[in-house]
């Protein structure tokens, strides 16, 4: 039994974490594999992967889910799942769009290579996380749980919302000075936000 930040975890927790982040990196991969068709996966794929990995399972871990007297209680166990999968899509909110702040100062070539290696992916994992949401909560709804869908009414999701406006207008703002620059001071905003409400507990 090892102590990790503050925490005890066990060898069945040990084991249970790697199974999990392998699942995590071979669903990433395979979501990159699919949306590049025809290309090769690189390193720089496995890489994000395993960065979208580490964070979520840094989440999935402060909401104590390697605990096993959490895990033996199935409700205890899907409200925390969903509380540490919203965690992870706002840490990923807050790195993409700092990878935005960004775009808005560097040069279109650096621009480009920080959207191709940084915020395309994260915006797709973004949305995968997002929809698993809804997806747990729209089952449980059909499962008799007709509360649950007011969880959807939630102004963190207004950050999904947002990185799906931005990714989509990028290029505009990025050809008007006066739009870069306010939106430089938008993203920079976003990010701290996406930080402090990350574990609002």
């Amino acid at each position: 039994m090892a102590t990790v930040f503050m925490q005890r975890v066990t060898w069945r927790s040990w084991i249970l974490i790697a199974a999990e982040t392998g699942l995590i990196v071979a669903a990433v991969s395979l979501a990159a594999y699919v949306r590049l068709q025809d290309a090769a996966l690189t390193s720089a794929h496995l890489s994000r992967a395993l960065v979208i990995a580490f964070i979520c399972q840094v989440c999935l871990y402060y909401a104590e889910l390697y605990d096993f007297r959490v895990l033996s209680d199935r409700r205890e166990l899907v409200v925390r799942l969903l509380q540490s999968l919203g965690a992870t899509s706002l840490l990923l909110a807050a790195v993409y769009f700092f990878s935005a702040m960004l775009m808005m100062i560097l040069p279109i070539r650096a621009a480009g290579i920080v959207l191709t290696h940084a915020a395309d992916a994260l915006f797709w994992a973004v949305i995968a996380l997002f929809a698993t949401i809804v997806g747990c909560l729209v089952a449980r709804w059909a499962f008799g749980q007709s509360s649950v869908l007011w969880a959807l009414v939630n102004w963190r999701f207004l950050f999904a919302a947002a990185i799906v406006g931005c990714h989509f207008t990028m290029n505009e703002l990025r050809r008007n000075i006066l739009l870069r620059s306010l939106f430089f001071v938008i993203f920079a905003a976003a990010t701290l936000a996406c930080l402090f409400w990350t574990f609002p507990g």
